[in-house]
């Protein structure tokens, strides 16, 4: 995936072009697990949905996008974006995780990280353009990975009595 930063972006912190992402080492569960767990789920989701917080999955349908774009709008946690999202406004802090396209672009401000997985059979880019702010700040992902606690429960110990 090609990351085209244009404009007058702010990014406080690295990009890196074309990383491998594997959502299992990043989260330490699944997809499923994690979409399992999540205190939000929405499937095409109006513009602007609120709550996102603790763990928000959003699944999107073919052609349709997750669309962020009032600058009150304001959301934390992980938020995981299964299919295309345009951000423009709003403030959010924590981890976006995209599987699809992503555009950037107007006057968001992201604390944390953003990662955008793609396939380039099946996504373009990322794009990000005009006025957001992107600041990696480390206590806002650790406090964003401090919403998965015990997703999948996992037997380490076993006696019978």
């Amino acid at each position: 995936m090609e990351l085209d930063i244009r404009g007058s972006v702010d990014i406080n912190g690295d990009t890196q072009d074309y990383a491998t992402l594997n959502f299992p080492d990043l989260f330490e569960n699944s997809k499923a697990e994690v979409e399992a767990a999540a205190d939000n789920s929405y499937t095409d989701p109006a513009n602007n949905i609120t709550p996102v917080s603790g763990i928000t999955w959003v699944n999107l349908s073919e052609g349709v996008e997750f669309k962020v774009n009032d600058n009150g709008w304001s959301g934390s946690g992980i938020l995981v974006v299964s299919g295309d999202m345009r951000i423009t406004g709003g403030t959010f802090g924590g981890i976006l995780y995209v599987i699809g396209d992503l555009r950037v672009s107007g006057n968001p401000t992201i604390n944390g990280t953003v990662l955008v997985e793609s396939d380039t059979s099946v996504v373009d880019d990322a794009d990000i353009t005009g006025n957001p702010t992107i600041n990696y700040d480390v206590d806002a992902i650790t406090d964003a990975l401090d919403n998965l606690g015990d997703v999948s429960a996992e037997i380490v110990s076993w006696r019978e009595q």
